[in-house]
């Protein structure tokens, strides 16, 4: 009884880089117990990666890569951002990406779904956030709890310069324009 394996060893990448090599190894198993190697060799991959059949993975699918075109081409159309992220696990349920999409453009954080999450927790997630100079509001979207405070807030910290440009050129109706990202 023989069977033929082949065993590919990547670096911790996943995906090889320039400056990383791989191991390809090629063993003849003859029993389920006792296998020898046959084969063992390095590529260097600056050198051969032409030569190999190995694919880089797309991990990020194209709609995300068109939705990112987007904000950022539409980014000079809004007056502020609106990022909503959950309440239950703020950190984790934000987009590194969305801070160099949105640049400096005056920004607010709404912690959805605060509802279900530790209300002691979400007060510390606000204050913490506040001391990072953001400012942030506890609301549930879905019974509408705290998003009458969303415009006050928005007019009154994150666009009080703009409101009050407005003020002074007479342009008080005009509207705030906002793109909401998040989750």
């Amino acid at each position: 009884f023989s069977l033929w394996g082949i065993i590919v060893l990547y670096p911790l990448t996943a995906v090889p880089q320039k400056s990383d090599s791989f191991l390809l190894m090629i063993l003849q198993v003859r029993s389920f117990l006792n296998f020898t190697p046959n084969l063992l060799f390095s590529l260097e991959q600056e050198d051969n990666l032409e030569n190999t059949d190995i694919k880089t993975i797309q991990w990020f699918p194209g709609h995300m890569a068109k939705t990112r075109r987007a904000i950022t081409a539409n980014m000079k159309l809004v007056d502020a951002v609106v990022e909503i992220i959950d309440a239950r696990t703020p950190m984790s349920s934000r987009n590194p990406e969305i801070d160099s999409m949105t640049g400096s453009k005056p920004r607010i954080v709404l912690l959805n779904k605060c509802d279900l999450a530790d209300s002691n927790a979400t007060s510390a997630w606000v204050n913490y956030l506040k001391k990072e100079n953001v400012t942030a509001l506890a609301v549930d979207c879905k019974s509408g709890k705290g998003i009458n405070k969303l415009m006050p807030t928005l007019k009154a910290t994150v666009l009080k310069e703009l409101m009050d440009k407005r003020e002074k050129n007479g342009m008080t109706g005009a509207p705030v324009r906002l793109m909401i990202l998040g989750i």
